[in-house]
């Protein structure tokens, strides 16, 4: 028997993540939602998702610094990110490279 995969959809937008989820269901993946980085990262912690899709705007403090926290997690686990949003914002925190 084929596991679903499990796929933590993080934003701040209730009606994107509903879009997302109803999306991913559809393709028969299980998803687990967060409105914040924060509670994503206590997610990831517990359920250890398959893959993260990540709204850059569901993280509304001034550092960044719980979006880099979950970034930190999921590289532990080796959970791979999907960015959804303006990648210019994680640049600086994520010391990404300017293409």
């Amino acid at each position: 028997m084929k596991l679903s995969p499990r796929v933590l959809i993080v934003d701040a937008s209730r009606e994107s993540r509903e879009v997302l989820r109803m999306l991913l269901e559809l393709r028969g993946a299980t998803t687990i939602e967060a409105d914040d980085p924060e509670q994503a990262l206590q997610l990831t912690h517990t359920l250890r998702p398959d893959l993260i899709l990540l709204d850059t705007d569901s993280d509304h403090t001034p550092t960044g610094r719980p979006t880099n926290n979950l970034r930190e997690a999921a590289s532990r686990n080796h959970t791979p990110i999907v960015i959804l949003g303006k990648l210019r914002q994680l640049q600086a925190s994520w010391n990404l490279a300017k293409s």
